[in-house]
């Protein structure tokens, strides 16, 4: 499996945390720290960050005593207000448990109240210089490995080409829809955003086993009223999934199709094809032992 990729967002001010956080944790992450040039030029860091927020599987945030806000008369340090509003952008594409917030201990910093779920870790900042600048990070940069290597869950969000059968007889096209994935932990959701044939449907199911998904699926409102369960297998490198999905006849019974989908997010045109293509060679290896309908979470 590819290593997951790690942003490092913070302050100019602040940079040099950020760098001795990237340096302790490039053996479990592929690190982009915000200064680094990763954006290309021609773009506003702002909007070419929101382009990519979604090639990233966690994000960590440098909270330090940069400006000082009033809050009931009493003044205190507290963090670049672009930098929480940059965390609140991950946060919303990643969710909060894949986003990490180092905060200075050293001071009394008042920290946004509402941050349920994301990880909070401390560093030193009167540590910060010198040789033992790594000394400074040790404890935040255990905690956020830590949580990085207990990941079990592939990082699956953003947009995917599917592909299946439009009937189940010979010789008709394949149906091309665009999907939207989102997940919560182990949890998957699937919407249709556009589609070949005006078919639009959302599933949702559970990771287990750390490369399968099984679920449901049905048609969206004021379409066909279709239901059924499906078995997806994830890639090794997470960018296509292969299986099947029942559907049910025409006689009151079910019949099998294949279902491939590859992602798009990160990838141009030719890259997308080539990853479908595999996709429908992982397909040939797969046998599908009678109508077996898998056991599926509850919605």
């Amino acid at each position: 499996m590819a290593p997951p990729k790690l942003f490092i967002g913070s302050s100019q001010k602040n940079l040099r945390v950020a760098q001795l956080l990237a340096s302790s944790l490039s053996d479990c992450a592929v690190v982009d720290v915000w200064n680094e040039g990763v954006f290309g030029l021609g773009y506003g860091f702002l909007e070419t960050l929101v382009k990519r927020l979604e090639d990233y599987d966690f994000a960590a945030f440098v909270l330090a005593s940069d400006d000082m806000t009033t809050s009931k008369d009493e003044s205190k340090p507290a963090p670049r207000d672009n930098v929480l509003f940059e965390s609140g952008l991950f946060m919303g594409v990643l969710g909060r448990d894949r986003v990490f917030l180092v905060y200075d201990a050293s001071v009394d910093l008042k920290i946004p109240s509402d941050l349920a779920g994301v990880t909070l870790a401390k560093y030193d900042s009167t540590r910060i210089s010198g040789v033992e600048g790594k000394g400074a990070v040790r404890d935040a940069v255990l905690q956020i490995s830590d949580r990085i290597k207990a990941s079990r869950f592939p990082y699956l969000v953003g947009e995917w080409r599917s592909e299946y059968p439009m009937t189940f007889e010979e010789g008709y096209p394949m149906v091309t829809e665009e999907m939207s994935v989102r997940t919560s932990g182990d949890t998957l959701s699937l919407v249709t955003k556009t589609s070949s044939h005006d078919d639009f449907y959302s599933a949702w199911g559970r990771i287990v086993l750390d490369r399968q998904i099984i679920g449901k699926w049905k048609s969206q409102e004021g379409k066909n009223n279709m239901e059924g369960v499906f078995v997806l297998t994830i890639s090794p490198h997470t960018n296509f999934m292969y299986g099947y999905f029942t559907s049910p006849d025409e006689q009151g019974g079910l019949v099998y199709a294949t279902w491939i989908l590859a992602k798009m997010t990160d990838a141009d045109e030719t890259e997308v094809n080539e990853r479908m293509r595999k996709a429908r060679a992982m397909l040939k290896k797969i046998t599908i032992l009678g109508p077996q309908i898998p056991s599926v979470p509850n919605s």
